[in-house]
Parts: C-alpha cells; structure tokens; sequence
C-alpha cells in the first residue's frame, strides 16, 4: 500500500562549520524525518565522512512533511548547490524556516480532505454523478489554472531541452547543463508469461482490488487573464527569449540555467497545487462516479495486480526468459545552481 501523503515528520536544516577556522559557512542541508526518526539521527548519520562539523540550525514538525520538502526544495532551486544542500545565507536561512512553518501550518487545514481522497481509493462508486456546487467548481479552477501553467512551463523546457541538444551536436561543452546519458529499461511481456506459465501466473497475483481511473474535464474558458497565470507570464516570456538568445550566442550558459531553474521551480509548485486540487475533487466525489462536467471516477473491483517482485524471486528463470531490456539515451537536465547560487 502506498504511504500517504498525509505523513508527517521533521523539516531539518542542518549547516555545517569549518573545523580548522571555526566559521560557520552558508551551506545549507534541507532535509525530512518521518515519524519514526528524530532530526539528530540524520545529523549523525550526515555526519561521517564529512570533513567540516555538522550542526542542527533548527527543525520543524509538520504534517505532509515530503510535500513541505518539496515545495522548500523548488522555492529555493536558484540556489541549490549539490543534491539537497543550499547557499543559504542568515537572512534566506531565516526566512525558509519561516516558509517552513507557514507551509506546515497552511497544509495542516487540507488534511481531512486529502485523508478522505486517499480512502476513497478503495472504496466502489455508485449512483449518478453529483452536481456540481461553487466548492467544486473552485477546485476545478484552480486545478486547471495549475495545469495551464505545467503545459506552458514544459513547453519552454522541450525548447530548453532542444536548444542544448543543438548544442552538444555543435561540438559544445553543455555539461553543466545537462548530460546524455545511457538508459537500460527491462520490459517484462506479462502475456506471454502468462500464456505459457498460467498456473504460475495466478499464484502470484494479489488480492482484488477496487481501482478507478480519476479524470478531470478540460476547461473551455480562456484562463490567460487568471491572477496566478498572469503573475507568471513574465517569467516564462523571459524563459523562451533567453533560450532564443542563446542559440544567437547571447546569452551565457550561466543565464540560461538560472533561467530555467526558476521555470523548474514553478513547475514543482504548480504540480503540488494541482496535485492538492485533484484530492478535493476526489474527497467531493464520495461515493458517487464524477461530479457533472468537472470530473469522472468510475471505480470498480478488478483481478489483483501480478506481484512482479515475488515472481523474480521465486521463478527467476522462466522470468529472465520473458525479459528484454531496452536501450536508450536520455537527458538529464543539471538542477544546480552551481557557482550561480551564491549570485544575489
């Protein structure tokens, strides 16, 4: 069963000291606990191999603690340095453990809600779809407001992603922003497995379970004088003229990612946002299949899903026999600041 996202913990903020002069730098370590684990046993286990001394700055208790670890994570991706350290000086220091518990405070009210969401998954629907109220149709905007920003930010990513790939064709160095690299991916042919082995198939097939496919209606209304998209714009006008200046060779690659990493960041923060709005449309569902023109969630009971793991385990052969792995090149995108993060 798949954690909820309702799980709380810790937000820790660990920094670090040098040992030899005894100053403290402005790295930054945002990172999560859950329940079970407290924010000094993460210190402790950061701690070794590192040369510099490691100190807890603070740590927070909140609920939806990975989402709150998200969302600290793409606010402040301009000034990643390396995985999930931060150039953080006092004052950001200070104000991302204000985010901190802002978020955790703000999340805490959409608990019930998305609590709800996450147990109507196993539950049959039946009867008509409901007719939408304004509570509804709020939800449906905001989560179609979120998705227009998504389509538009991975638009100008595509373009981002292009104008390095010419690059790297051009013979030019584009490591510090993005690598193509190898892919292997293993493709199991259930049905064929299944033809030959059936008996074996369906001891390894779990329980039934009640499944459903949740679908939002698209939205007709033009969106582009919302608020939130409006505030937005600029940033993303800015994003694909420096993606076009760069390709002129006006632009410094340094530019370009910074540019990119605050288009990355509002990507993160609008898939929360729709993410939130998806499980109050569905805690609106109940029981019912959708709700008229907002969204659709027929749910069914259905076969129980073939444990692939146990099947490798126990019948590793015959499995290999209905593998092939697949071979791919893939770009990955470098979401360090770099240098870049201690830029103002």
């Amino acid at each position: 069963m798949a954690e909820s996202i309702t799980r709380g913990g810790e937000i820790y903020f660990i920094g670090e000291r040098d040992l030899i002069e005894g100053q403290k730098t402005s790295y930054v370590k945002i990172g999560l606990t859950r329940d079970d684990r407290a924010s000094e046993e993460r210190q402790s286990d950061h701690q070794t191999g590192n040369p510099r001394e490691l100190f807890l700055h603070h740590a927070e208790k909140v609920v939806m603690v990975q989402t709150v670890e998200k969302a600290l994570h793409w606010h402040y991706a301009e000034r990643r340095v390396a995985g999930e350290w931060f150039f953080l000086e006092d004052h950001r220091l200070a104000a991302s453990i204000q985010m901190c518990r802002i978020l955790g405070t703000k999340l805490l009210e959409h608990v019930p809600a998305v609590t709800l969401a996450e147990q109507l998954e196993n539950v049959l629907s039946h009867g008509e779809p409901k007719t939408p109220d304004d509570i509804s149709l709020e939800w449906w905007r905001k989560h179609q407001i979120a998705h227009h920003i998504i389509t538009a930010c991975d638009e100008l990513i595509e373009r981002y992603d292009s104008a390095l790939d010419d690059e790297r064709l051009k013979g030019n160095d584009i490591s510090d922003l993005a690598q193509r690299r190898p892919r292997v991916s293993p493709h199991f042919d259930e049905k064929g497995f299944r033809d030959k082995y059936p008996d074996i198939w369906a001891s390894h097939l779990g329980e039934p379970v009640v499944k459903g496919r949740f679908t939002v209606t698209s939205f007709s209304d033009d969106l582009s004088s919302e608020p939130e998209i409006v505030e937005i714009q600029p940033v993303l006008d800015s994003f694909g003229r420096i993606i076009d200046e760069f390709r002129a060779g006006n632009v410094s690659p340094k530019d370009l990612k910074k540019s990119y990493l605050r288009v990355f960041s509002q990507t993160e923060y609008q898939k929360t946002r729709k993410d939130l709005a998806r499980h109050y449309l569905m805690s609106l569902c109940g029981e019912s299949p959708g709700i008229i023109g907002v969204c659709k969630w027929k749910r069914s009971q259905t076969d129980g899903k073939l444990d692939r793991s146990s099947l490798r385990s126990a019948e590793p052969e015959k499995t290999a026999e209905f593998t092939t792995f697949r071979e791919s090149e893939v770009l990955v995108r470098s979401r360090r600041a770099g240098s870049a993060a201690a830029d103002d």
